[in-house]
């Protein structure tokens, strides 16, 4: 056998073992939703593409071929070697996950969440879908082992439904509840829980006991949410901006004012 036949028995063994694998992971790890729809299968499955890649060269490079050929192969080969870094140069800003506002609005949160929550917070994140990664970054910017690390966490939504939500903090599992407007329309959960309304806006709560304190409010560039019109999206609630946006929320954090056990709102417009 060549080269190029081993590959080929080295991929079917492969595949065929991975495939194995992923049956076993949505059986026994996915639920049943996910398991029906296949979640994510094409993005696993290129795991294996490097491997199929080498075994395509290979028998390319093994397959006879006239001599005019190799000429045109090596042109082509040195006009790809040219033509990548000049398209990573061409889409730097869209690879660029700086360029990214909402990722950059993610960070930008995490950072300061870091920094302002009381030692030992558990943060519980709601953006309204089930694609968005905001709940796993803000985990990343809380959890900093080495770095100062106050025992902060994020705490996984347990169901989808308000009172669910609730109970997680009547029983003690969560002490702050992040809610974010900018992805989707958040009066189904703000309503039912005597929340004022968020728009698009990042907005932190604190929980006292028999309800929750507005702390913290980070606007998001409208760009965010470009499909979405004004009547279609209530507008953040805006109050004068804060000096200090980490002593602020520091502050925020501890104290329950006189009026009612509500905080002041902050704005934290740069």
């Amino acid at each position: 056998m060549t080269p190029f036949h081993w590959l080929l028995v080295l991929n079917t063994i492969c595949w065929v073992g991975y495939n194995g694998f992923l049956l076993l992971v949505y059986l026994g790890a996915m639920n049943s939703e996910e398991t029906a729809m296949g979640a994510d299968y094409w993005r696993y499955m290129p795991h294996l593409g490097l491997l199929a890649t080498s075994a395509i060269m290979v028998g390319i490079a093994s397959a006879p071929s006239p001599d005019w050929a190799w000429p045109a192969l090596r042109t082509v080969g040195v006009a790809s070697l040219i033509a990548f870094p000049l398209t990573v140069i061409w889409k730097g800003e869209v690879l660029n996950p700086l360029s990214k506002d909402w990722l950059m609005h993610v960070r930008h949160v995490g950072r300061e969440l870091s920094r302002g929550l009381p030692a030992g917070a558990r943060l519980v994140v709601v953006n309204g879908t089930g694609f968005d990664p905001m709940p796993y970054a803000i985990r990343y910017d809380l959890w900093r082992p080495g770095n100062q690390d106050r025992d902060l966490r994020t705490v996984l939504q347990e169901g989808d439904t308000p009172s669910e939500l609730r109970n997680m903090f009547i029983d003690g599992r969560a002490t702050h509840l992040l809610l974010t407007g900018a992805l989707a329309d958040m009066r189904d959960m703000t309503e039912p829980l005597g929340l004022p309304v968020v728009g698009n806006e990042t907005v932190l709560f604190v929980w006292d006991g028999e309800g929750w304190q507005k702390l913290y409010a980070w606007p998001v560039v409208p760009a965010v949410v470009p499909d979405e019109t004004p009547e279609e999206k209530p507008e953040p609630e805006l109050s004068p901006p804060g000096t200090d946006q980490v002593a602020d929320l520091k502050a925020a954090s501890g104290r329950v004012s006189s009026s009612g056990g509500r905080t002041p709102f902050v704005d934290v417009r740069r």
